[in-house]
């Protein structure tokens, strides 16, 4: 009221000096904003280069997540920082705490190629982002996080760095996101020479323990050289006595007119023998020290009383361990009884008249390291005797064949299963579907057979090419398994062919198996950029003994109704509708 009753004039220039002072205010407030924005500025530039000074220090990954989740705290108005590692073979993210998070394979790539701060229901970011809205808010929400900064080396995720909401619900500031890109961005950097790091290290402590376990090797050989070599020591010394022994019974034969012709020719036999002796002990002992084969003895009693140093190899005991073991001890049950067994025979053969008499017997036993691992070999063994030829121990030489009886493994593996996909191939179906056939017969069982080809598999292979068909018939095939139980059966017989055995359907009806396929085939598969969902099935069905009563019956019957399910455009066919129509 006392401004409005004064002139228009004095009014105005109130208004005048009032603007003057809230415009020098303000003023004043927008320098004091500055130095402060330029303060924290220059705090976050001075935190950053500390950071990536330390990291070019640091190599343990672990260490150094835990510092730069440190320092990020003390510096941004955060309660936590965490840092999660990517591992590419199983395709998750694990933190410092022990915690793992499943990554979709969706975002992988395009968390690879982004480069800045994702804000948590943001978009805008760019359009692989936006199209992946919903798993990346769903997957951020997982880890509780408002913001995360990928963590990218040479195109390649190295991690995630995850923050909350500032503790001031304030969303981040430009400077700030500036400074967590720039930490990302070095820490990708020092977390992939970290990895590199520690693999190096790894290498080395490997090579370091190879080392060590060569130099021991080699000791332990001059070792036994040495030994050795005191031996022919001894049998020189053992020689020269003798020598100075004969010489001496020359001159008491000479002197007391003793026959000389008998008494040298003596004298050269016992030199002969001890010759002999000698060449056949050297020999004997460098084919046992250096033998890869372990050769052993044992008394009747079970005891080793003598074995090779090549045991260290092959079981990993010393010979001095050996001696105070029984072969019970390495040898596994099952092998036990076969040695015990074959042993027993071996002796009862040798007691009766006309019993065989072999040499040498050879049996594959599986024995027990040292370190409770497995290992095959084969054992070739023959009794000693006495001079009474009484059997009172066992010569043996032992082989390991663990490489060998692998490769039958596999070969016999390769025999019945289609190399692409891991199923049963023809061979191997047609002998399971007999096999099946005579146990429904026998228990008058039911059995159904399913035919199974895949439609527009070539257009996969002319469009795509024959990696993606192949990667495609290896996702089928994985399907399949899963839509049938782990007591039916399912082959591939070549090509986009496959073919499942229904053991029990009056448990589970056939056409409830082939919905499942044909929903699970529905479902597109995906490989790095190709899509493929156009792929459909076509499923012949025949039943045992309604359908055929052989194997040639059955898929001749399956084959016809898979045709007419083709040619009609449908899912599915029995083979007895094919027979109505």
């Amino acid at each position: 009221p006392h401004v409005a009753a004064l002139s228009y004039e004095v009014r105005f220039a109130v208004l005048v000096v009032w603007f003057a002072l809230n415009y020098i205010y303000l003023q004043h407030l927008q320098r004091r904003t500055d130095r402060i924005l330029q303060k924290s500025h220059d705090h976050l530039q001075q935190i950053a280069t500390r950071l990536v000074a330390e990291m070019q220090v640091l190599s343990n990954a672990d260490e150094l997540a835990r510092k730069t989740a440190a320092a990020m705290m003390d510096s941004l108005p955060f309660t936590w920082v965490r840092i999660y590692l990517f591992d590419e073979i199983r395709r998750e993210l694990s933190g410092l705490d022990g915690h793992s998070h499943v990554l979709d394979d969706r975002l992988v790539p395009v968390l690879s190629r982004f480069n800045g701060v994702l804000e948590h229901q943001t978009t805008g970011a760019g359009p692989d982002l936006d199209r992946l809205q919903q798993p990346l808010v769903q997957w951020m929400n997982a880890l509780k996080a408002a913001y995360v900064a990928p963590l990218v080396h040479n195109d390649g995720l190295i991690g995630v760095l995850v923050m909350p909401r500032k503790q001031n619900m304030k969303s981040l500031h430009p400077e700030e996101a500036a400074f967590v890109q720039r930490i990302a961005k070095t820490l990708a950097l020092a977390l992939s020479n970290a990895r590199i790091h520690q693999h190096v290290t790894t290498l080395k402590d490997s090579l370091q323990a190879r080392n060590d376990a060569l130099n021991q090797e080699i000791a332990e050989r001059e070792r036994i050289a040495q030994s050795l070599q005191s031996v022919q020591d001894e049998l020189r010394h053992a020689n020269q006595a003798l020598e100075k022994a004969i010489l001496q019974a020359n001159e008491m034969t000479a002197r007391a007119e003793i026959s000389n012709h008998v008494l040298t020719q003596e004298v050269e036999d016992r030199k002969r023998m001890a010759h002999m002796l000698q060449q056949s002990e050297e020999r004997y002992r460098l084919v046992a020290d250096n033998a890869t084969d372990v050769i052993w003895t044992i008394d009747m009693n079970g005891r080793f009383t003598f074995i090779s140093p090549s045991v260290e190899h092959c079981l990993g005991y010393t010979p001095e361990e050996m001696v105070d073991l029984e072969i019970r001890q390495v040898l596994t049950p099952e092998s036990l009884k076969v040695a015990e067994q074959t042993i027993a025979e071996e002796l009862r053969s040798i007691d009766k008249p006309h019993g065989i008499k072999r040499n040498s017997l050879a049996t594959e036993l599986e024995q027990v390291r040292k370190d409770g691992s497995l290992v095959w070999t084969e054992v070739n063994t023959r009794f000693i005797k006495d001079a009474n030829r009484q059997v009172v121990g066992i010569l043996g030489v032992t082989r390991d064949i663990s490489e060998r009886k692998k490769t039958e493994q596999e070969l016999i593996y390769l025999a019945h299963h289609d190399a692409l996909t891991g199923l049963l191939n023809r061979k191997a179906f047609v002998e399971l579907l007999e096999t099946e056939i005579k146990y429904a017969r026998r228990h008058g069982s039911g059995l159904v057979l399913l035919y199974f080809d895949m439609n527009k598999f070539k257009t996969v292979n002319d469009t795509y090419g024959h990696e993606i068909g192949d990667r495609l018939l290896q996702s089928v095939a994985e399907r399949l398994k899963g839509a049938v139980r782990e007591t039916d059966h399912v082959a591939r017989l070549g090509g986009d062919e496959f073919t499942i055995i229904l053991k029990s359907p009056e448990k589970i009806l056939s056409t409830i198996v082939a919905q499942r396929i044909v929903r699970d085939l529905a479902q597109p598969f995906e490989y790095d950029s190709v899509r493929v969902d156009f792929v459909t099935a076509s499923i012949g069905i025949a039943t045992f003994p309604r359908d055929g009563h052989t194997v040639a019956e059955l898929m001749k019957s399956a084959d016809k109704a898979m045709y007419q399910a083709k040619k009609g455009s449908v899912d599915w066919l029995h083979c007895d509708e094919v027979i109505a129509n």
